[in-house]
C-alpha cells in the first residue's frame, strides 16, 4: 500500500505516514497515521493497525479505561528505551489528568478532553507551554490506543485544539540595558560574571548553560557551540549526566560577544591549570573549577542577593533569556535571526513569544507609508 511523505516534518525529522481504508460496520473509513522516520516504519505500522483492527472487531477491550491504557503506553515506552527523565515527566503530567483516568476508552469523546482543558485552565501555576505538553501526552496516548489496540480516536484527535494564550506580555519579565549593566557591575567573581553574561547576552537556556563543557568554547573562532544540556540524575558511575539536545534546530554555533570572550579566557587560564583538566568533561560553570555540577540553589541565592542590593526587580534565569531577546529586538535585530540564535524550530514560535517587544507601533507604520508616498509624488 502507498506510503505518503508530509511536507511539514516533525522536529526530529519524521515525515512518512500511511492512509488505511477499512470497513466499520457498513461504512468505509480512512485512518491517517502519525509521522514515522522511514517508509519501512510507516509500512509496518500500517500492517499492525490493520491486523489490530481486524482483531478489535472480535475482541476490543471495552472495559479498558484511560489509566489502564496509560500503563500499557508507559510500558511500551520503557521497552523502546525512552529516557528516564522523559518517563518521569510522563508520570508528573498524567497526575493532572485525573478527571480522565476512569473514562472508558471506548466511551471517550472530544468533549471529555475539552472538559479537562477547562479544568486545567483554572490552574494558574501552569504556562500555556506546560499545558500543551500535557495535551501532547494525551495525543500520544490516543495514537498508541489506535495503532496498538485498535480504538478509533481519529475523530477526537481531529477536533482537539491546542491551548492558546493571549497574555504572553503579562507573564514575560526582562531587564533594560541599564539594568543589565547595573547587575553585571555588581558581580565581582569572574566565574559568575561569565555565567550572567552568557545568560544575558547569548540567550541560552539554563540547562544549556549548565551543560557547557570547555570543548564547546572556541577562543580562536570566537564561538560557543550549544549542542548538549545537563539533565537531572546521574550515570551509573555516579558522574553527572549530559545529553545531546533533541532537536537539530536547538543545536547551534553562536558568536561570542567580545566582553564575554575576554572574561571567559581569563577564567579558562585559571581552570586549565587544575590537575586532571579535561576540555571534554569539565563544565564551564561547574563548582570547583568545573569538576562538579553548578550549585544551582547557590547561584539563585547569589542572583537574588545582587538584585536586592542594587534594588532591581527579581527575575528568573529564563527571564535572562527574555532580556537577551529585548536587547536584540530594540536594536533592530531580525526576528528570523533571533529565532535561529535562540534555537527555535519555527520563527513563528519566537514571534509569538516576543512580538510585543517590537518597538514599532501602528503610528510608525503609517508614517513610513506616508513618507514613501511623499517621496513617490516628489
Amino acid at each position: 500500500m502507498p506510503i505518503y511523505k508530509s511536507s511539514t516534518p516533525t522536529k526530529d525529522g519524521r515525515c512518512y505516514f500511511f492512509k488505511a481504508r477499512y470497513i466499520d460496520g457498513e461504512k468505509y473509513k480512512q485512518k491517517r497515521s502519525k509521522l514515522y522516520s522511514t517508509k519501512l516504519d510507516a509500512l509496518k505500522a500500517e500492517y499492525r493497525f490493520l491486523i489490530k483492527w481486524e482483531e478489535s472487531k472480535v475482541d476490543l477491550p471495552v472495559s479498558l479505561d484511560i489509566a489502564q491504557l496509560y500503563k500499557k503506553f508507559y510500558k511500551s515506552r520503557i521497552e523502546k528505551g525512552v529516557k528516564k527523565n522523559t518517563l518521569q515527566q510522563y508520570n508528573r503530567q498524567f497526575k493532572y489528568m485525573s478527571s480522565l483516568h476512569k473514562t472508558k476508552c471506548i466511551d471517550l469523546e472530544a468533549g471529555h478532553i475539552e472538559a479537562w482543558k477547562k479544568e486545567l485552565n483554572t490552574n494558574e501555576s501552569f504556562t500555556t507551554e506546560d499545558k500543551n505538553r500535557m495535551l501532547k501526552l494525551i495525543k500520544s496516548l490516543l495514537y498508541y490506543g489506535m495503532i496498538e489496540i485498535g480504538f478509533d480516536f481519529q475523530d477526537i484527535l481531529n477536533k482537539v485544539e491546542p491551548f492558546v494564550s493571549n497574555e504572553v506580555h503579562d507573564i514575560v519579565h526582562f531587564y533594560t540595558e541599564d539594568q543589565v549593566v547595573k547587575f553585571l557591575k555588581a558581580e565581582k567573581d569572574l566565574r559568575y560574571k561569565c555565567l550572567w553574561m552568557m545568560l544575558f547576552y547569548q540567550g541560552l537556556k539554563t540547562s544549556e548553560v549548565k551543560g557547557l563543557t570547555w570543548n564547546c568554547i572556541s577562543f580562536r573562532k570566537k564561538t560557543v557551540t550549544v549542542k548538549q544540556q545537563l539533565v537531572s540524575g546521574k550515570n551509573d558511575d555516579g558522574t553527572y549526566k549530559i545529553e545531546r539536545l533533541k532537536s537539530p534546530s536547538n543545536i547551534r554555533t553562536l558568536p561570542l560577544i567580545g566582553a564575554l570572550k575576554r572574561n571567559l579566557y581569563k577564567y579558562y587560564r585559571i581552570v586549565k591549570e587544575q590537575e586532571g583538566f579535561n576540555k571534554k568533561t569539565w563544565l564551564v560553570f561547574g563548582e570547583s573549577y568545573g569538576k562538579h555540577v553548578l550549585n544551582y540553589n547557590f547561584a539563585i541565592e547569589r542572583k537574588n542577593e545582587i538584585m536586592r542590593k542594587k534594588k532591581l526587580s527579581q527575575i528568573t534565569f529564563s527571564e535572562f533569556r527574555h532580556t537577551c531577546a529585548y536587547l536584540l529586538l530594540t536594536h533592530g535585530a531580525n526576528i528570523i535571526a533571533i529565532s535561529k540564535f535562540f534555537g527555535y524550530y519555527e520563527a513563528t514560535d519566537c514571534m509569538k513569544m516576543y512580538s510585543f517587544m517590537l518597538p514599532m507601533g501602528m503610528t510608525e507604520v503609517v508614517d513610513i507609508i506616508n513618507k514613501h508616498n511623499r517621496e513617490y509624488k516628489g
